[in-house]
């Protein structure tokens, strides 16, 4: 009984964790995303879109830091989703067009991430955790 008691804040901190990682992520590669287009439209100079590559590298290890950390639930779309919404919003109010595009393509990857990961398991449901991994217990 003590350790059911123990594992869940355990289990629930991993996914505080992975959630916070992901949101890492979702920023990194809407940074590398706004350079990318912003450089390409010359909105930014030319040189702007030079570090995309390792800012998109950055987004892509802590996003699978947060897969590994909680065997990857659905969860980990919800970031995504809330920057591409941002972006899409900035885009159609603001005078950065472009921004649609980065919010477009940030939606891709919510999709992608939540098609990429699993349910949780009854077992999940019943704690709310939205994870029952203990692999790294």
């Amino acid at each position: 009984m003590h350790r059911k008691e123990e594992a869940i804040p355990r289990v629930r901190l991993r996914l505080i964790v992975s959630l916070g990682l992901a949101t890492v992520s979702a920023y990194t590669f809407s940074f590398a995303l706004d350079l990318l287009f912003g450089g390409l439209l010359h909105v930014y100079p030319t040189n702007a879109f030079l570090p995309v590559v390792s800012w998109s590298l950055l987004s892509f290890a802590v996003l699978f830091a947060a897969f590994l950390l909680v065997g990857g639930v659905r969860w980990l779309a919800i970031p995504h989703v809330g920057f591409g919404l941002f972006a899409s919003l900035s885009g159609m109010i603001g005078t950065a067009h472009y921004s649609l595009i980065v919010g477009g393509i940030l939606l891709l990857e919510a999709f992608l991430v939540w098609g990429n990961s699993h349910r949780p398991r009854p077992l999940e449901r019943e704690s709310g955790i939205g994870t029952g991994s203990t692999h790294l217990d």
